[in-house]
């Protein structure tokens, strides 16, 4: 009978380490995913800064992303006053 138990005992805390393990494999199996993700972002990132610097003319500077240039005309004065 103890040793039926037993059996039992070790089938339970196997299967939770089993359980346990497989958890961690989806958790890890996310984490590299996501990294995966990011690497082909920034790859794709790079590529298309390079296709721009070969298209763009070689005296002109690369814009900043948060610089925005705007050109305006000059405001005429008006003749009443």
């Amino acid at each position: 009978m103890r040793a039926l138990e037993s059996v039992r005992g070790e089938i339970e805390r196997m299967k939770a380490e089993s359980k346990i393990e497989l958890d961690m494999d989806a958790g890890l199996e996310k984490r590299v995913r996501a990294i995966r993700d990011e690497a082909r972002l920034e790859a794709a990132r790079r590529e298309l800064e390079e296709l721009k610097r070969r298209l763009r003319p070689s005296g002109q500077l690369p814009a900043s992303p948060r610089e925005v240039v705007i050109e305006t005309a000059p405001v005429a004065a008006s003749a009443g006053r």
